[in-house]
């Protein structure tokens, strides 16, 4: 299996803590070239490496999906990911899910990030709350952002 490339095994290391919500991301200081040079074992080759980080990434989804959100069975998955038939194959294995690209649903998975930054300014701009704590985590709602504009 990929994930026996790693010295300490992929779920040994903790990202974040137990008890955060699962949406929080994760510290992205700990991911570099040193931390994963660390963590590999001797002379594995780049497409061991890429199979590794793979079978990590979808295990530690899945494992989050199962704890967080356990009646989930459809993923839909946006951005690099879902252009990764490696990754969608092993969610849906790994997860039991029916796991599909954004675009079944009508939405280029290269653009979800984009319209996501177009929704909070357009809440921003409306002056309703782009931090809503039951989607988000947050500790309160709140308007989020500023609005910058030039001088007339």
């Amino acid at each position: 299996r990929a994930e026996t490339h790693f010295r300490d095994g992929p779920r040994r290391q903790s990202f974040r803590k137990s008890n955060a919500h699962p949406w929080r991301r994760a510290n992205l200081n700990l991911f570099s070239i040193a931390w994963l040079k660390e963590r590999l074992a001797d002379d594995i080759d780049a497409a061991s490496v890429q199979a590794t980080l793979a079978e990590w990434s979808a295990t530690a989804i899945t494992d989050a999906l199962k704890r967080h959100a356990g009646d989930v069975r459809t993923l839909l998955v946006c951005g690099g990911g879902a252009h990764n038939r490696h990754l969608m194959q092993r969610l849906a294995a790994l997860g039991d899910l029916d796991v599909r690209g954004t675009q079944t649903e009508g939405v280029d998975p290269d653009y979800v990030e984009a319209l996501a930054f177009a929704w909070l300014a357009s809440v921003r701009l409306a002056g309703a709350s782009g931090a809503i704590p039951e989607a988000t985590g947050a500790r309160r709602a709140a308007v989020l952002g500023a609005v910058y504009l030039p001088p007339v």
